[in-house]
């Protein structure tokens, strides 16, 4: 990112009071470092079940976790978004569920975590909320049923625009980490894609959103709008097989599976079929508006992130290779 966007992250943030939701996630737990780093808060609150990993905090970070950071639970809410003047949330569905840890539906962390931040913010009177839904939620109706976890996303967006407080929802594309599983796969000899593999997606850098989360704290640009969000590069699945075919100096095979034998290979799911067959990408504007709203944004590219020296996955590969 540039100096330019850090400078305004550091003016916007100055003097608040920022409850960040979500704070160990994949995104929150870079959004939690970025607000330290880049920011200028007067407090920060990390809300979440896992406590964050550095055990280095500047004194203005208070955590809650464990049955103090409970989503589903209004008292918790409640009692951690007292004095907050901004709300980040950076809550999801995760991918594991530690055992004996209750695994919650996307309905129960999505809407109902939803219904608990609003009643707690309309009580403390919170300035604005910053939510993470999903660059799907785009279809709203012609969600398909089966994908509950964009329906819930849908219904927690339609609570927080009718809520009255200011809001900034970001609807991001796919993250590279889940492109990572699929260079796997073409490791492995097993990249498979859907018919012609032409489906279009347009993925980004974690990082990239967590910092976008941040640097939308009192960003008047942001205000009561919904952000699509993808990063600098288009590629059909297809492309995808090629990048992966550069990365690893050798051809992939690009395995084309009728729709019914793909869902069969992903453990029948409706969902990883429709993901892995539907656009999901922004228009021309969307991505022009995007870099207008965040001055400054400067979006990592896929292949940089994927070409890893560090990573065991390619290590192996290249030491058997």
């Amino acid at each position: 990112m540039s100096k330019q966007l850090y400078a305004e992250m550091a003016k916007n943030t100055k003097g608040k009071n920022v409850l960040l939701i979500g704070s160990s996630g994949n995104i929150g737990r870079r959004a939690l470092d970025t607000l330290i780093k880049h920011g200028n808060a007067s407090s920060i609150t990390a809300f979440d079940i896992k406590p964050p990993k550095s055990k280095d905090l500047p004194s203005n970070v208070q955590v809650l976790s464990g049955e103090n950071a409970e989503i589903s639970s209004p008292d918790t809410v409640m009692r951690a978004v007292k004095g907050s003047d901004v709300i980040v949330c950076a809550v999801g569905v995760p991918r594991y569920t530690p055992p004996g840890v209750k695994k919650l539906t996307p309905t129960e962390i999505e809407v109902n975590g939803m219904q608990n931040i609003l009643s707690a913010a309309k009580k403390e009177g919170v300035k604005q909320i910053i939510y993470i839904s999903a660059l799907g939620v785009a279809r709203g109706s012609k969600i398909p049923e089966f994908h509950v976890g964009h329906i819930a996303k849908r219904e927690a967006e339609k609570l927080l625009t009718k809520s009255g407080i200011s809001y900034t929802i970001l609807r991001p594309s796919g993250y590279f980490f889940d492109f990572r599983d699929l260079l796997a796969a073409a490791v492995a000899g097993r990249y498979h894609v859907v018919g012609e593999g032409k489906a279009r997606v347009q993925p980004l850098h974690h990082e990239d959103v967590a910092e976008i989360l941040i640097a939308s704290i009192n960003n008047k640009k942001a205000v009561n709008k919904v952000i699509p969000l993808g990063g600098p590069e288009i590629f059909s699945y297809n492309d995808l097989g090629v990048l992966f075919g550069k990365l690893l100096n050798k051809e992939v095979k690009i395995i084309h599976l009728a729709p019914d034998k793909f869902k069969k290979e992903y453990f029948n799911s409706d969902v990883i079929l429709f993901r892995a067959s539907s656009d999901s990408i922004l228009s021309d504007k969307e991505l022009k508006d995007l870099k207008a709203i965040y001055t400054g944004l400067n979006l990592k590219r896929l292949e940089d992130y994927l070409n890893n020296p560090d990573d065991p996955m390619l290590k192996s590969f290249f030491e058997k290779s």
